[in-house]
């Protein structure tokens, strides 16, 4: 499995700042929705509505958020990013790990290599002790 982190990261860099909020929108029927309020001032002529893009859908129409919906939103402006760190900590730990392992291979390589060189001058230090 090959993850864009870079893309990620990129996607999380150009989305609004904190914070987004759950905002109650009307009781209906079929329960209570949400809007998501992000990221800008609401004086800010850049003001955006989460919901009106974050709708999923249920045959041809969209549906509105539920809170559960509302709260993985929300919620991922600052989880993604800690994912991210996280995530980058593991991939340094690897790769120290990896080269740790690879010095110990090689070390080990050469130790054998040394016993064996030691091994096949060993009956020549015994002819010369006999003497």
């Amino acid at each position: 499995m090959t993850t864009d982190l870079d893309g990620i990261r990129a996607r999380v860099v150009a989305a609004s700042p904190l914070p987004w909020v759950i905002v109650p929108r009307s009781c209906t029927d079929h329960g209570e929705y949400y809007d998501l309020h992000g990221g800008r001032a609401s004086d800010d002529p850049a003001v955006w509505w989460l919901n009106e893009i974050a709708t999923h859908q249920d045959g041809d129409e969209g549906v509105p958020l539920d809170k559960a919906d509302a709260e993985f939103l929300v919620h991922a402006r600052e989880d993604i990013p800690a994912l991210l760190a996280l995530v980058g900590k593991l991939i340094e730990e690897r790769d120290r790990f990896h080269g740790a392992w690879h010095n110990a291979r090689d070390r080990a390589a050469s130790a054998q290599a040394d016993v064996k060189f030691m091994e096949a001058r060993a009956p020549e230090a015994g002819e010369r002790d006999a003497d």
